[in-house]
């Protein structure tokens, strides 16, 4: 074999590893990892409608029952004010009730995205998304009576200004 022969021999030997090793280095890209800035968005004027601030927690165990009472005391003393607090209160539930029902959905996509391997999360992610809607569902199934006190108040409100 000559000298020519030789070099391209090991020119195509080195390739062909080359080659080999690149293409086995290669592995199928997963899913990308969630995008929850949608959630946590959502998330944080749920808080600070409830709180007044966005760092608190709502959706947790521990913690639903209380946001329950505190919506309740936003109203406590509804009565007492006028006619557009009132109806700015049942507005402002209603923009409450709408977020909540936006993370029950987004959650429930998260978790359909991720048994179909759309996206990828932790598993620390997945029971928070779990147990958040819980959380939700408990504070969603008390709204109807903080509604309800909504409208009695403001049928104070009214009779108080039909007196004047």
């Amino acid at each position: 074999m000559d000298y020519r022969n030789k070099i391209g021999i090991v020119a195509l030997l080195t390739s062909s590893l080359l080659l080999s090793a690149c293409s086995s280095g290669l592995e199928e890209a997963g899913p990308p990892p969630c995008n929850d800035s949608e959630i946590l968005e959502i998330s944080a004027r749920a808080k600070n409608f409830v709180w007044g601030d966005p760092e608190r927690q709502i959706f947790e165990s521990k913690w639903h029952t209380v946001v329950v009472e505190q919506i309740e005391k936003k109203y406590q003393y509804l009565e007492r004010k006028g006619l557009q607090d009132a109806v700015a209160a049942r507005q402002d539930l209603s923009n409450f009730e709408s977020d909540l029902q936006t993370l029950l959905q987004l959650n429930q996509q998260k978790e359909h995205d991720i048994k179909n391997f759309v996206c990828l999360a932790s598993d620390a992610e997945i029971a928070g998304a779990a147990s958040q809607n819980q959380s939700i569902e408990y504070i969603l199934a008390a709204l109807p009576d903080i509604y309800k006190v909504i409208e009695v108040k403001t049928a104070q409100i009214e009779a108080s200004n039909e007196k004047r």
